[in-house]
């Protein structure tokens, strides 16, 4: 098993309790169904579990979260679904049946699997593989090499056989016999409200956000980069009070103005406290990356693991200055920037529009007209796009425009299996309708004071 914040869900069935007995060693807390039998075992923090109950419903909210226990049990009374603001895990037992979600973005994630018959999930990928004794999937595995990023659907994958991700914005629901079926909770919203009335309402919805964060008082760490991300989380946490330790890298690249906006930003944060850090103040990229098994919460290898050593020396000086979270922005240009391809779909609604936006794009990126003008009048379909992406991961990174974004490609040290594995999955999978992503603006984390360990 693993130390932090984890948690697995049981069915209400006579089948789940030999697993709660080999989970209850490792668990430090565990919750029951309304009829005795374990439903909720793992680990977390007292502040950030909510429970609701009634006579036959138990609703559980873990994360960060607006909804109080009282809400919770108001819920679990109807025997609705609820929906709190934050990000969160959403857990009930409804009259027998169980129900998991994370969060839209993906932020919070939910894994499944088959455990002796009977589906169990967690938040976890590795204590589902655990319980199953599941080999790693190579081929899963392999596809985490490619650049600029996986592509959908194989960006959410599991990495062990016979355990599923459940995608962003889903639900599971487990019925007493342990069978279960997934459903959409979240679907994205018709693009109808015009420009500055969707302004105000992202601008309440991030205020709403960070006043969660901010609400138990005390310092909190913040990023300010000097982007508009970081920099607008930080003027929101000044606005509701909250005594900020900010942080900021000057990075020695020609032409990177960061940190010159950086210094604009904090003369308007009147009271916070700098960290500021030059390029030979931190320790290098890749630093420890040999002396990893210090009981890091990731399920998998990511790009974060490069500035591990880097963050870690940051987080120190914030717990130092008694920071209990920090705020980053990460994410938030994808939610306020649209990606280039976006043209391609754009042109089918709205040509004029569509080419206006491709001029801009290509005199920011250098492409050429007629490259512009292939990948808007291209209407290969996703799916042969990608199956064609996994027949050239080895060539040279391309530069010009692609009706789905950028083609995945494979590191040149990546072994011959390695790149069959990957092409394989490219023409192997089914892609959903929507490919659309989102990623949410704002996630908090929060500091831990053992080294190495604090999650970003």
């Amino acid at each position: 098993m693993h130390s932090g914040r984890w948690f697995v869900v049981l069915p209400d069935s006579e089948q789940a309790l030999a697993i709660a007995r080999r989970v209850q060693p490792f668990a430090c807390g565990s919750i029951a169904h309304a009829s005795g039998r374990p439903w909720l075992m793992g680990c977390w923090d007292g502040d950030g579990i909510a429970v609701g109950s009634s006579a036959a419903n138990r609703v559980a909210a873990i994360g960060t979260f607006s909804a109080t226990e009282a809400d919770l049990s108001r819920w679990a009374a109807r025997g609705d679904e609820p929906e709190p603001a934050g990000a969160l895990h959403l857990i009930a037992s409804l009259d027998g049946r169980v129900r998991v979600r994370g969060t839209m973005s993906g932020t919070h994630r939910v894994f499944h699997a088959l455990v002796d018959g009977v589906t169990v999930a967690a938040d976890r990928a590795r204590t589902l593989a655990w319980l199953t004794d599941a080999p790693l999937d190579e081929g899963r595995l392999a596809v985490r090499m490619a650049y600029p990023q996986p592509p959908h659907p194989m960006e959410d994958t599991a990495l062990w056989r016979g355990v599923e991700a459940l995608a962003g914005g889903s639900v599971l629901t487990v019925d007493p016999t342990g069978s279960a079926h997934v459903r959409r909770w979240w679907q994205a919203p018709e693009p109808e409200l015009p420009l500055e009335e969707g302004a105000g309402a992202l601008r309440e919805a991030l205020l709403e956000a960070v006043e969660l964060r901010t609400r138990g008082g005390g310092v909190l760490g913040a990023d300010l980069s000097g982007g508009l991300d970081s920099t607008s989380l930080c003027f929101l946490a000044a606005r509701t009070g909250a005594q900020l330790v900010t942080v900021t890298l000057r990075w020695a690249a020609t032409g990177n103005e960061d940190a010159d906006w950086a210094d604009r930003a904090a003369v308007h944060l009147s009271g916070c406290e700098r960290l500021v850090y030059g390029p030979d103040e931190l320790p290098p990229f890749f630093s420890g990356i040999g002396s990893l098994g210090d009981g890091r919460s990731e399920d998998e290898p990511t790009m974060g693991v490069r500035e591990d050593a880097q963050q870690d020396v940051i987080d120190q000086e914030l717990l130092k200055r008694g920071a209990r979270l920090r705020l980053c922005g990460h994410g938030g240009d994808h939610v306020v920037q649209s990606p280039p391809s976006s043209v391609h779909d754009l042109f089918r609604r709205s040509p004029t529009e569509a080419v206006r936006n491709a001029m801009g794009y290509r005199a920011r990126h250098r492409w050429p007209a007629a490259a512009t003008a292939r990948m808007l009048l291209d209407s290969t379909p996703y799916r042969r796009w990608l199956a064609a992406a996994g027949d050239s991961l080895t060539a040279p990174p391309t530069y010009w425009p692609q009706p789905w974004g950028t083609p995945p490609r494979m590191p040149p040290w990546a072994s011959d299996d390695a790149v069959a594995a990957v092409a394989a999955c490219c023409a192997g999978p089914r892609p959903s309708r929507s490919i659309r992503r989102a990623v949410v603006m704002g996630e908090s984390t929060r500091l831990r004071p053992s080294a190495g360990s604090a999650a970003r």
